[in-house]
């Protein structure tokens, strides 16, 4: 079967900078990925990398073994990436989408900034087939601030959308 978007645009209602979105599934779908996304986030900002691969499903720990994620997210945790200012932007259900295991998807967008890294967006998609959703794709980019402070202000927003943000 072909990737179809369910039904749904994830609300971005936000209390005490961690997302508690509405996301227009059922209410325990909408409830475990707004749970497992801020548990990741939360890892993240923690530097916590041993529980935020915890997540990686077997799937992408193939494309992603667990030394390169800690080398990547070691990186981005010391160039700034503020991990508790992300929010999330949108997002989308997909069920049994073309070449990953059969099931139902939520695919979720974010944003944020910090002083460091003034733009930082992407999207984490998580495989909802049991109790504890597991990231099937992590897509993180941003501009951090001295590459951000040479680009020419006019420039600025053509390079953010090609980013996706």
């Amino acid at each position: 079967m072909s990737n179809r978007i369910m039904n749904a645009t994830f609300a971005t209602v936000l209390s005490c900078g961690a997302a508690t979105a509405a996301i227009a599934q059922s209410a325990g779908d909408q409830e475990r990925a707004v749970a497992a996304t801020n548990a990741y986030f939360e890892a993240r900002a923690q530097a916590d990398f041993e529980t935020a691969y915890g997540f990686v499903s077997p799937d992408l720990a193939g494309f992603l073994p667990r030394p390169m994620a800690e080398s990547q997210w070691g990186e981005q945790h010391a160039a700034g990436v503020d991990f508790r200012s992300l929010q999330i932007t949108g997002g989308a259900w997909y069920q049994d989408p073309e070449g990953l295991p059969p099931g139902l998807y939520a695919a979720v967008e974010f944003a944020g900034e910090s002083e460091q890294v003034p733009v930082t967006c992407g999207f984490l998609v998580w495989h909802m087939a049991s109790d504890q959703p597991q990231l099937n794709r992590i897509e993180l980019n941003l501009i951090d601030r001295a590459t951000y402070d040479q680009i020419p202000a006019a420039q600025l927003p053509d390079l953010i959308a090609q980013l996706g943000c």
